[in-house]
């Protein structure tokens, strides 16, 4: 038993030895003595260690209750669902622990502690004090034929998945993923179904099946099947193809890539805007700049559209119409000649937004200028380190004095007078 409290009683069940391919070997068990309750709280955990090892947070696993509420984290909360009365058993628990164990080389000894805690509306409640209940239990490899099993069902959830975004619930989708990126589980999925989810997930515009497309690039990514798929895609599925190819940026390009993903870029800043068509593109052509390097024709095309698309949405946050956007697009154009575009921004000292008031930069610093933000470009594009560490300014009180300034422009004014002597291209 977890706890007991206000009629409320947990109960889990542990199965050991226990493997991947079986599905119910952690259950959790609640006894409701009283009335249906919505539920206010819920978080269940389960930190694991290895035989003769430490608790670490790295072993940590999520695990949830039924259809309650997941999220993407180590642990799970639930707000709004309801307790039934009676007796409440799920094998959730366990399909999530599953993917935290996967496939192991060899049998291996584990301990959990588990510590519950229920919070319905209505006041009842259950709560446990770490370090909880401690379980032991052996984690084994599935036999061939179980392995088998395996095999056949991700071939099913992934025909399951196709049909509807919202298909699999959250632990299926959990066991999906972890079948797909073990390759004795995944061996039996297509390049042909592959790529078919791949089609469904840009139709759709949709975040899923990111699993499915680092098994068709672990497998196929120089398949001529493959390169045709998203050559076509690219040209059909354009902004939702570029969206994929960035998140395997390098493993994903093929020479043909290289003209389809130019037009994109163009076409994006030109009405409507399709501002993270233009990210995505000149993020991949910039992983890839090696391999095409020596089509000069590319880079005044790519800075062209940086420039109208920034100016077309100049001053909207998180766009590349900010500035410290703008600066690391132009940058990844590859176009030499902006470093001349940019010398007049050296005389700028408009206080840059992100890098002095984002959450995400050092606060209570010596604020960068547009200045500063086009001297790293400048520095960049001539293929040499940033002078301004964003990362590294003194420490002030707003709204200042700031000394370190001073300093600042000494340094852009020497920098000036090296850009001065050098041949404009």
């Amino acid at each position: 038993m977890l706890a007991e409290n206000d009629g409320l009683k947990a109960i889990i069940r542990i199965k050991t030895p226990a493997n991947l391919a079986e599905a119910d070997w952690l259950q959790i068990e609640i006894l409701n003595s009283g009335p249906p309750g919505r539920i206010k709280q819920a978080d269940l955990q389960g930190p694991s260690k290895r035989a003769g090892s430490s608790f670490s947070s790295n072993d940590l696993y999520g695990v949830t209750f039924g259809t309650w509420t997941t999220r993407n984290d180590l642990n799970i909360y639930s707000v709004g669902n309801t307790l039934p009365a009676g007796r409440y058993t799920t094998s959730t628990p366990g399909a999530f622990a599953s993917t935290h164990y996967g496939l192991p080389k060899s049998n291996t000894d584990y301990t959990m502690n588990v510590t519950l805690k229920l919070e319905l509306e209505d006041g009842r409640s259950l709560t446990m004090q770490k370090p909880g209940v401690p379980l032991s239990f052996t984690w084994t490899r599935p036999a061939a034929g179980q392995i088998q099993t395996l095999q056949k069902q991700a071939e099913d959830l992934l025909a399951k998945a196709m049909i509807s975004a919202t298909a699999l619930s959250a632990s299926e989708l959990s066991v999906f993923r972890t079948m797909l990126m073990t390759e004795e589980t995944s061996r039996t999925i297509t390049r042909d179904k592959a790529l078919a989810a791949l089609k469904q997930r840009q139709i759709e515009g949709t975040s899923r099946f990111e699993e499915v497309m680092a098994l068709v690039y672990s497998k196929w990514n120089t398949d001529p099947v493959v390169v045709a798929f998203y050559l076509d895609a690219l040209r059909t599925r354009g902004p939702e193809a570029l969206s994929d190819l960035t998140r395997f940026s390098v493993t994903a390009w093929d020479n043909s890539f290289l003209e389809p993903v130019v037009h994109l870029i163009e076409d994006s800043a030109s009405t409507p805007l399709k501002s993270m068509t233009l990210v995505n593109g000149v993020r991949f052509l910039n992983a890839n700049y090696p391999k095409w390097s020596k089509d000069l024709s590319v880079p005044p095309r790519l800075s062209r559209a940086v420039r109208e698309i920034h100016f077309a949405m100049e001053n909207q946050s998180g766009s590349p119409g900010a500035f410290y956007n703008f600066m690391d697009l132009l940058v990844m154009t590859h176009d030499r000649a902006m470093i001349w575009y940019l010398r007049p921004y050296l005389h700028d000292r408009t206080i840059d937004p992100f890098t002095s008031l984002s959450s995400s930069m050092p606060s209570g610093v010596t604020p960068m200028r547009y200045s500063e933000l086009a001297a790293n470009a400048i520095s960049r594009l001539l293929g040499e380190p940033e002078i301004f560490n964003s990362w590294q300014r003194a420490k002030v009180s707003s709204p200042g004095p700031y000394p370190e300034w001073a300093e600042w422009d000494r340094k852009i004014a020497v920098f000036q007078q090296r850009l001065d002597a050098m041949p404009q291209q």
